[in-house]
């Protein structure tokens, strides 16, 4: 089984058009499970149910009561749904699962078969990415991870490090580092960004690239890409060592 993380914030319209998407490009034996994970102060939270009451799809909006409350203050990111998603997936379907994916709600997957490819070169150690028509081979703005890959690594995104930009530069560099990157041309997963041209600015785009955020998120990325990446690797090859 094939499991898809959505982190999403305040467009429950995209959340169900990539649903709907994902649903129709699916065939019996290979629909995925989706989980959609929200923000607990999103003021459209309670639309994202009626998103998640197609196919095999899981709302999962972020627990605010759980975080002790000096946390809470924007405590709830792209890289905390990212990670809380995938490891629900793997909590919830184990052994059955193959590769987790991470696809924004600002994606849109163009044929079918897309996903099935990602999980078949990602294989159990490594890492895919489609062709998004913005960044192409540049850049992984969706991908995806072999589940054993997953489970060595512990996490989609390093959790205490960059909150949402530059994690695609993190997957790009680990999947490099790895010699475990592959990209597929042939998958088109079209990126709806404004900086391609082919959405509108909001609310949730103005948050992720307003000063204060692009500059944490810069300077994280600049600190975890030395000592903190290579240990990284060096954690999945060994876990993969021992496993030969």
């Amino acid at each position: 089984m094939m499991g898809v993380v959505v982190p999403t914030r305040g467009r429950p319209d995209n959340a169900r058009r990539l649903v709907a998407r994902i649903e129709a490009l699916s065939g019996r034996h290979d629909r995925p499970a989706v989980v959609l994970c929200t923000d607990f102060d999103d003021l459209h939270i309670r639309e994202y149910d009626n998103v998640a009451a197609v196919g095999r799809v899981k709302h999962l909006p972020y627990d605010h009561g759980a975080m002790a409350p000096s946390n809470r203050k924007g405590a709830s990111t792209f890289v905390r749904n990212v990670n809380r998603g995938a490891a629900w997936l793997d909590r919830t379907f184990g052994s059955l699962l193959t590769s987790i994916t991470v696809i924004g709600d600002d994606h849109l997957p163009q044929r079918a078969g897309w996903l099935a490819t990602l999980d078949e070169y990602a294989g159990d150690w490594g890492m895919a990415y489609p062709n998004d028509g913005h960044q192409g081979e540049a850049l992984p703005t969706c991908v995806t991870f072999g589940i054993e890959l997953y489970r060595a690594l512990g996490f989609i995104c390093p959790p205490r490090a960059m909150q949402h930009l530059y994690t695609d530069n993190y997957w790009y560099a680990l999947g490099v580092g790895l010699q475990a990157l592959t990209y597929c041309a042939q998958v088109e997963v079209t990126h709806l960004h404004p900086h391609a041209g082919l959405a509108p600015t909001d609310a949730q785009y103005d948050r992720v690239y307003g000063t204060h955020r692009r500059t944490w998120d810069e300077r994280e990325w600049v600190r975890y890409r030395e000592e903190p990446l290579r240990a990284d690797i060096e954690r999945v090859q060994t876990a993969k060592a021992a496993r030969s």
